[in-house]
């Protein structure tokens, strides 16, 4: 059964994991105003060190004191004013947020800020309402950050989609949504008292980023946004884990699994197959099209006859991926 967006639990909100080139393009931009962040996060650091035009404007473009901590925050909340904070692409940020920045309300909850912080992020979002000279400014930015990061996105949007899968099922097998986003940032309570706050027809959306540093946690209207890292190596670990998939359910009959045992000892032909099981050909048939399509037999000409055989080498890496599956490595074993 296809796995769905959104899980509704029995009570509370609706449950989303989804990805955000909005959140991605947020996390770049903070990190052009904290060091650790570019260096803790290799692709951030190798951006910006071909772009160090852009690292300057983005570093210098807020002059108070939160810069460092909120990074451009305001940005998330423009962004969900305007139904965008999910967007997977955007053409042109300046103009929506020329549009965007008039109707944004005063005064914001941001109950996941300080008021401090809160209170700056409002100040910003006023001096933008004032300022068309610096809400161009700060559109043009925007713009051109996300044309020059746009192709890094591309490329890093199977590990986050990745990563999104990987969340959406372990939130269907019924795993606390608390746990599937336990990471590198401890939120303490605050997270949960936030969500616990939600309604019922609100959401709390888990955000797998590519571009994170750790983690986010934004309240905003309606909605609790808590942010985790996705790496390349889930990427990875998915395609590996769906080839295994295939080929464990290719061998998940018993026909097929006796056929593959036959070949394994010497090669056969589907007639001989057939003869051997009992079973007419074209049964047969279609038992070594799904082996084959699996990479687990192929085909071997002995003299004028076709022949087949076990591929021992797929074979082999098939024990070994399963193993690595369900054998945890030997440091995490607890000795006897």
């Amino acid at each position: 059964m296809p796995l769905e967006d959104t899980q509704r639990p029995s009570s509370g909100p609706r449950i989303s994991v989804r990805a955000s080139a909005t959140v991605e393009l947020c996390w770049v931009l903070h990190a052009a105003q904290r060091e650790d962040f570019r260096t803790g996060r290799s692709e951030v650091g190798a951006f910006f060190a071909a772009h160090p035009q852009l690292l300057e404007r983005a570093e210098s473009f807020w002059d108070d004191d939160a810069s460092d901590a909120l990074g451009f925050l305001e940005f998330l909340v423009l962004a969900h004013h305007g139904g965008l904070l999910f967007a997977q692409d955007v053409d042109a940020w300046g103009a929506t947020v020329a549009e965007l920045v008039p109707s944004v309300p005063a005064h914001l909850p941001l109950r996941s800020e300080s008021d401090d912080d809160r209170r700056v992020v409002e100040q910003r979002l006023a001096r933008l309402r004032r300022s068309s000279r610096l809400r161009d400014a700060y559109g043009r930015l925007l713009d051109d950050v996300w044309a020059a990061l746009r192709p890094a996105w591309q490329r890093a949007r199977p590990a986050v989609q990745a990563a999104c899968a990987d969340r959406r099922e372990r939130l269907a097998r019924g795993e606390p949504w608390s746990e599937v986003v336990r990471g590198e940032c401890d939120f303490g309570g605050l997270a949960q008292r936030l969500v616990n706050e939600l309604g019922g027809d609100d959401e709390l959306v888990i955000v797998p980023a590519f571009f994170t540093h750790k983690g986010l946690l934004l309240d905003l209207p309606r909605l609790v946004l808590v942010g985790v890292r996705a790496d390349a190596a889930d990427a990875a670990a998915r395609v590996r884990s769906e080839a295994l998939a295939r080929r464990l359910k290719s061998l998940a009959d018993p026909t097929r699994l006796a056929i593959v045992d036959q070949l394994a000892q010497h090669p056969r032909t589907v007639t001989e197959l057939a003869r051997s099981f009992g079973i007419a050909q074209p049964t047969v048939s279609n038992h070594v099209k799904l082996l084959r399509d699996a990479g687990l037999v192929h085909d071997v000409r002995v003299g004028p006859r076709r022949q087949l055989e076990v591929d021992r080498p797929a074979l082999a890496q098939l024990l070994e991926h399963l193993g690595s599956v369900v054998t945890p490595p030997v440091s995490d074993r607890v000795s006897g």
